[in-house]
């Protein structure tokens, strides 16, 4: 178990192969439990920086 100190939030980045991966597991991942922004290109981060970004029950935020 990690012991976070109040006021830090959790991160987790993961690279996949391609768009068709990221949209496959951005199906996977709809529920109720897990909160989803995207897949969509984020410019704001790089011109085709395509990415799904989540939150798990327990609230770490992850993208992919």
């Amino acid at each position: 178990m990690i012991r976070m100190r109040r006021g830090y939030t959790t991160s987790l980045s993961l690279r996949v192969a391609d768009r068709a991966a990221v949209d496959q597991v951005a199906r996977k991942l709809r529920g109720p439990r897990i909160k989803l922004e995207g897949p969509r290109l984020w410019p704001e981060y790089s011109p085709d920086y395509y990415a799904v970004f989540f939150n798990d029950p327990d609230g770490t935020g992850s993208k992919l």
